[in-house]
C-alpha cells in the first residue's frame, strides 16, 4: 500500500509484513498530500509546495511544477481518461490536468 504523510517530504510504501520504504521527494521542501495509481502504472502524488509528481518502479520520483503552484497548493488527484491525471488545488479554487505520455 502506498501513502503520503504531511510534512514527510516522501511518498511511502508499506508491505504485507509492515516494512515501510520511504521514497524521498526531489525538493527538500516537498509536502505530499494526495496519492493515486496513475494511467502509466506509476504512483502519482500532489506536492502542496507546488507540483504534481510520480514515483517510478525503481523509486525515483519526479515533480512537475504547476502554474502558481506554491500559492494554489495542489492537493488531491485521480486518474482520468486518455492517460490523464486530474488534480485539485487547496487554495486556488480550480482543477488541473496533466497528460501522461
Amino acid at each position: 500500500m502506498w501513502f503520503t504523510a504531511s510534512g514527510s517530504n516522501s511518498v511511502d510504501r508499506i508491505d504485507r509484513t509492515g516494512h515501510v520504504t520511504r521514497y524521498r521527494l526531489p525538493d527538500a521542501d516537498g509536502d505530499p498530500a494526495g496519492i493515486a495509481a496513475g494511467p502509466d502504472g506509476r504512483v502519482w502524488f500532489t506536492d502542496e509546495s507546488g507540483g504534481v509528481g510520480r514515483v517510478a518502479a525503481a523509486g525515483r520520483s519526479t515533480v512537475v511544477r504547476v502554474p502558481h503552484g506554491p500559492d494554489k497548493a495542489p492537493f488531491r488527484l485521480t486518474t482520468g481518461p486518455d492517460r490523464t491525471v486530474w488534480f485539485t488545488e487547496l487554495l486556488g479554487n480550480a482543477i488541473g490536468r496533466i497528460r501522461s505520455l
